[in-house]
């Protein structure tokens, strides 16, 4: 697996982890955490994709 990839699902576990342990303040921090880390997997999705989809030289 890419470093991304793995990047992404440590930061959405912790993330979890945080919205059930920490109480309103941990919705709040595991929320941006769970955020950050979808938006890193949807950019490392998208660099694959468009990775493919690039012509050969």
């Amino acid at each position: 697996m890419d470093d991304a990839i793995v990047l992404a699902l440590a930061l959405m576990a912790c993330a979890v982890i945080m919205i059930f342990t920490l109480g309103p303040f941990g919705v709040l921090l595991g929320g941006v955490l769970l955020l950050v880390g979808v938006g890193i997997g949807i950019a490392k999705a998208v660099s694959i994709v468009a990775g493919r989809r690039q012509l050969p030289h």
